[in-house]
């Protein structure tokens, strides 16, 4: 049947035509046809007519060849197949005035079919042939051949329906049993191609699993060790051709490299265990020996109690970790010895270390008397500036002090011998006005040069606090410092509002503009040069900047980089100590609380900007 060989799809979805054998049920109708007279049609769902025999001409010929009468005859069979119950047989007197008969095929509760007996008349009703000649007229029929296939429409009896009827029931159940059980054969037939293929598949894939396992795998019989199945790495990794494998012991391929191993694992297996990554030494085809990690278990094959087992080659890994051994021993070794002379070189270095702590606290003092040796060689050079500046109002004092004491000692002797005349009284009057007034100036001048000396010095000596005029300081210092200053041909522009006044060390001040000063007559200006040394002073909202600048020959980027680096110096041969400027940056950076920062090039002169904000 065609049910046999119908693609698998659900149930719901099988035909009448897969269920039954058509050529065959058309051949058994043909014959109870022949020996009954009564025609049959099976017919699906789709309205295909799949068993047809007796059927009459007035139907063929006619009824089912125009396009209307057909009609008729499809309401008919639609008429016929509604509310079919199954087992039971249902009349319709179709509107070409002739009677059908119909009962459904079921299979498993769902109708797939009819099976149909028609055109016929009772022998109770009266043939209306001027009904049937009416219909052959309408509808273009010959009417002789028309009312000749009239005549051959059978006449039934009611008990020859009930007995067809009861005939079509039985056989549209004997129908859908046998759908059915072809059905439930086609389901159980589907079933076992399924499994089989299933089978099938799952031992190709398991060949292919088994064969493409990267570790060696293989079947050995437990009853006599043979060899049943190995797969393509146990020939890849160990050498050895597959047929010289299948049907052989170990003992006779020589494989274990430890008899004593090979015992101990057919002891295990023989008694029901398994094994799970033991070392075990293989001995390859062309003899080299490989240390695997051998796992097995008990298994069925064949209906055969077999030891399915897996060796993972580790040899590689055996011989890494040799080697890793060997390089840790090694490395413990040079470890220990690396870690003796870390000791030995660390107390080197502690002992380095406490000659360079103790050097570098000798440097700090050393650096410490150094700076306290440039505040009083500046202090010094104040003195003798001082001093030379005191001489000169001092010398022509004593000078007049001198003229005024020969002028009075021969006025008295004039008084004395009565030679003193009017205009010799009255000269001597005007040149000691002149020389007292003369000597008073000069001793005023020596009296400035004191006081100024008194406090820059004290200043500069001390660590006073106290708040000063910054315009009026900037010029004492300048005075304190005219004896230097007064070999140049420089000149020196301060820029400062008189009303600004600043809290706090005024000697750190003075030192500070001292140092840079100092710096601009040694460094900035070679021999002869007149130059311009500008000292600004600006407030802003936290204290004071000043920006001190020369038009110098400036500084190259080495040099400005180690401009405050102390002991340097690119005047050593000229009596530069590399002090000077490390003493402002430690200042303004330290007790002054502030900032300095210089930017120069060469040809351009430097500048310093100093920031000085208010002291806490």
């Amino acid at each position: 049947m065609e049910v046999m060989n119908a693609p698998e799809r659900a149930e719901s979805e099988v035909t009448l035509r897969e269920l039954i054998d058509c050529g065959e049920l058309q051949t058994i109708m043909d014959d109870f046809y022949s020996l009954t007279g009564c025609g049959i049609g099976i017919i699906d769902l789709d309205g295909q007519v799949l068993v047809a025999t007796g059927w009459q001409d007035i139907c063929t010929r006619f009824h089912r060849a125009h396009p209307e009468t057909l009609k008729n005859c499809l309401e008919s069979d639609l008429n016929l197949s509604e509310g079919a119950e199954g087992g039971k047989v249902k009349a319709y007197k179709c509107k070409n005035n002739m009677w059908d008969l119909m009962t459904p095929i079921l299979v498993d509760g769902r109708r797939i079919g009819n099976i149909c007996h028609g055109q016929f008349f009772f022998d109770t009703e009266e043939i209306d042939r001027d009904c049937f000649l009416q219909q052959a007229r309408r509808y273009g029929f010959a009417e002789a051949d028309y009312l000749a296939a009239l005549e051959e429409v059978p006449i039934r009896t009611k008990t020859q329906v009930e007995a067809l009827m009861s005939f079509y029931a039985k056989m549209a159940t004997l129908v859908s049993q046998l759908g059915h059980a072809n059905l439930l054969l086609k389901k159980e037939i589907r079933e076992k191609e399924y499994v089989q293929n299933a089978l099938v598949a799952a031992e190709e894939r398991f060949h292919k699993a088994f064969d493409k396992i990267a570790d060696v795998v293989g079947i050995v019989r437990l009853s006599d060790r043979c060899y049943l199945e190995v797969n393509d790495s146990f020939s890849r990794m160990l050498g050895y051709e597959r047929e010289s494998i299948i049907g052989r012991t170990s003992q006779e391929i020589g494989l274990w490299e430890k008899r004593n191993e090979y015992e101990a694992v057919v002891e295990v297996l023989l008694g029901g265990g398994s094994l799970w990554q033991q070392e075990i030494a293989w001995r390859a085809a062309d003899g080299a020996v490989r240390i695997g990690s051998y796992s097995a278990d008990v298994i069925e094959f064949d209906g055969e109690e077999c030891a399915l087992f897996v060796w993972h080659d580790i040899t590689k890994r055996k011989e890494m970790e040799e080697a890793l051994r060997l390089a840790k021993e090694e490395l413990e070794s040079k470890v220990e010895q690396r870690t003796q002379e870390w000791r030995e070189t660390n107390q080197e270095l502690q002992r380095i270390n406490a000659e360079l702590v103790n050097t570098v606290a000798q440097l700090t003092r050393t650096q410490v008397k150094l700076v306290q040796m440039e505040k009083m060689a500046a202090l010094g050079d104040l003195v003798a500036g001082t001093a030379h500046e005191i001489n000169t109002p001092l010398g022509i004092g004593v000078t007049l002090a001198s003229h005024l004491k020969q002028s009075t000692l021969k006025l008295e002797r004039d008084f004395t011998s009565g030679q003193l005349t009017r205009s010799a009284l009255q000269d001597y009057v005007t040149q000691s006005g002149e020389a007292v007034l003369m000597l008073e100036m000069n001793l005023e001048r020596a009296k400035r040069q004191i006081e100024n000396f008194k406090l820059v010095a004290v200043d500069q000596a001390g660590e006073i606090r106290r708040v000063f005029r910054l315009r009026e300081y900037i010029e004492e210092i300048l005075l304190s410092l005219h004896a230097k200053l007064k070999k140049t041909k420089h000149r020196i522009e301060i820029v400062c509002e008189d009303s600004y006044e600043m809290d706090g060390y005024p000697g750190d001040f003075a030192q500070v503009l001292t140092n840079l000063l100092m710096n601009s007559l040694l460094h900035a200006y070679d021999g002869d040069e007149a130059g311009c040394i500008r000292i600004e002073v600006s407030k802003e909202e936290d204290g004071f900047v000043l920006v001190y600048g020369d038009d110098g020959k400036g500084m190259s980027e080495e040099v400005l980089e180690k401009i405050f680096d102390p002991f340097f110096t690119t005047k050593r041969s000229c009596g530069g100590s590399g002090l000077g400027m490390s003493i402002v940056y430690n200042i303004v950076t330290g007790r002054m609380q502030g900032g300095i920062e210089c930017s120069s090039m060469p040809g351009e002169g430097s500048r310093f900007t100093i920031r000085m904000p208010a002291l806490s």
